[in-house]
């Protein structure tokens, strides 16, 4: 397989079934692979205490690597804890948010479905794709696998800064291998019963279960208090801390997340999907989904739209 690859670390790449903002650090180099469209990107970063990610939704897997520090992981509808030597996973189209408790370092590891599909396949495995397709989890490595892993993902980082010959054969290779060694620990994981789902966010969990039953509904900071017996000013601040939210962002990224897959239906105008998912109006709707997904609605249905031309859909 041919692979055109980027240095420039400044550089966004637009997906044809959805926008990835690629968020860059001037300490680490981040390298990505290609063939008309993005197959996977890798990044190495060191990130301060306290320090919280953007909110993201993509159309990619993504599997964090955490080399040093303590991360609370905000996936969907539940918050894990991560610590050095564990492995997150993030299925594709799924709300996460990183919340850094001490400084930190970790690898990142973006990957396009078809990609992992294929090399899946050439393993003769897909435990990983169903691990990805039925839940998000994070798992502790045991030392010997660590050492291991982390070696493979260092590889990779050093192959692309080299630009040696055969490097890109030699990155699939090592790409390989890791999903071979993820599949290995995670079958072995799930037998003993080790996935770790450290955080209960107690109440916090409750008003988040409730914004995503209820999204399509007015949700204002007063209705939802009163709903849970709580002050405003606590749940806003409770519910930040488990999230990495604030109460209105997460309503906005769980709408706009059902509006993109609403949009991805011919026959739904986008004025129907704004309505039913919440927003009170077409021009607040844009606004929102292009602030999130930075594409308007009607350029994110034109790319949904050329991508199944291209796949003969």
């Amino acid at each position: 397989m041919a692979y055109i690859v980027y240095f420039n670390k400044t550089e966004r790449l637009l997906l044809p079934n959805s926008v990835n903002h690629i968020e860059t650090s001037d300490e680490m180099p981040k390298y990505s692979t290609a063939l008309d469209k993005l197959l996977f990107t890798i990044d190495r970063r060191k990130l301060p205490k306290d320090q919280a990610s953007s909110g993201r939704i993509i159309s990619l897997y993504r599997i964090y690597y955490i080399m040093k520090g303590e991360v609370d992981y905000f996936i969907k509808d539940k918050c894990y804890r991560g610590r050095e030597g564990d492995l997150v996973f993030v299925n594709t189209n799924t709300l996460s948010r990183n919340i850094y408790n001490s400084a930190s370092e970790r690898i990142l590891l973006k990957i396009d479905p078809a990609v992992m599909e294929n090399l899946c396949s050439d393993i003769g495995n897909d435990d990983l794709i169903e691990l990805f397709r039925n839940f998000n989890a994070v798992f502790h490595l045991r030392p010997k696998s660590k050492t291991r892993i982390e070696g493979i993902l260092l590889n990779i980082l050093d192959e692309f800064a080299a630009d040696n010959i055969g490097d890109e054969l030699m990155v699939k290779n090592l790409l390989t291998e890791f999903l071979i060694m993820l599949t290995r620990e995670i079958n072995s994981h799930i037998k003993e019963g080790t996935v770790n789902s450290e955080i209960v966010m107690t109440k916090a969990g409750d008003i988040v279960a409730y914004i995503n039953a209820n999204y399509m509904q007015e949700l204002s900071l007063r209705h939802l208090s009163d709903k849970f017996f709580i002050s405003p000013y606590y749940m806003i601040k409770v519910f930040k801390k488990y999230t990495g939210f604030t109460v209105t962002e997460y309503i906005n990224h769980i709408r706009i997340q059902e509006a993109a897959r609403l949009l991805g239906h011919r026959e739904a105008k986008v004025s129907y999907v704004a309505e039913v998912t919440g927003f009170n109006n077409t021009t607040n709707f844009s606004r929102v989904f292009k602030k999130i997904m930075h594409i308007s609605p009607a350029k994110y249905r034109v790319s949904l739209t050329r991508t199944r031309g291209k796949k003969g859909l």
